[in-house]
């Protein structure tokens, strides 16, 4: 296998994405604790292994293979800003959905 260079931008973005989801298999154990259903505690704790396993890869990925690329990094910074964009318009519209719901609900219900 062969290892790919990572910048530090690269590092911090993997780190963060690792634990976000890794809060989602806490959200599945929890489930699964709930609704006594042993299959969800069982994926919860793999997928929090999973995600342990990718944070530490990429803190290894970092200090054995560094690199500088501002290109990288600049790449990066337009994919998560653009990220952040498209979420925030598909939130927006959901939200927007909703009220129009709920109001046409509230005058058509008296």
């Amino acid at each position: 296998m062969k290892h790919q260079p990572i910048t530090e931008k690269q590092a911090k973005n993997n780190k963060r994405i690792a634990i976000y989801e890794g809060l989602l298999g806490v959200v599945w154990i929890v489930l699964g604790i709930t609704y006594k259903e042993p299959y969800e505690i069982v994926m919860g704790g793999a997928f929090i292994l999973l995600c342990g396993v990718m944070y530490f890869y990429t803190d290894w990925q970092r200090k054995n293979f560094p690199i500088e690329d501002p290109q990288a990094d600049a790449i990066l910074e337009k994919s998560a800003k653009d990220g952040r964009t498209g979420m925030t318009v598909v939130f927006g519209i959901i939200t927007v959905a909703f009220l129009i719901a709920f109001g046409l609900a509230m005058l058509l219900k008296k």
